[in-house]
């Protein structure tokens, strides 16, 4: 028993010798200045919306190109290259924004009677100016002698020159 009292005393004395150490602190180490590198990675809607904004931009400069400027509807007299005869005749003109310019025959009056129609009716000058041909040439050249306009209803039956 006395073993066993003299372990426990010793061991009480090396603990309390242990803890009177002398007590160190320790000290902060001072911050240093660092910045973290920002990654900045793209953002993958950014094409789709650059393309769709340009889409609409597009569209929108179509929209106001097709804009109409002026729709107004005139009377005048057609030539029936057929029958030789003259007939009375109402024709729209749309100016568009862009400078298109647009005819379109909406009736004719024939036997006192409005038929109505809408079809295009095309530029004998721009007809000249897309044909190759000397002949093709000449023969639009006499054509329009009678008028600056062409409306075909039937190519084989009526065929109308327009002043």
């Amino acid at each position: 028993m006395k073993k066993l009292l003299s372990f426990v005393v010793t061991a009480l004395l090396s603990v309390t010798a242990f803890a009177q150490t002398p007590f160190v602190t320790f000290e902060a180490v001072p911050s240093r200045s660092y910045s973290v590198p920002r990654v900045t990675l793209p953002d993958p809607t950014e094409s789709y919306r650059r393309a769709q904004a340009q889409a609409q931009a597009q569209a929108q400069a179509y929209a106001q190109a097709m804009q109409i400027v002026s729709n107004e509807t005139v009377s005048t007299t057609g030539y029936e290259l057929y029958s030789g005869k003259n007939f009375p005749m109402k024709v729209r003109i749309i100016k568009r924004r862009n400078g298109d310019v647009s005819f379109t025959c909406i009736g004719i009056k024939k036997n006192n009677v409005w038929k109505p129609y809408d079809n295009g009716i095309a530029s004998l000058e721009e007809m000249y100016n897309q044909v190759t041909t000397d002949s093709d040439k000449s023969w639009i050249l006499e054509l329009m002698e009678l008028g600056n306009f062409m409306l075909i209803i039937n190519p084989e039956k009526e065929v109308y020159i327009i002043e």
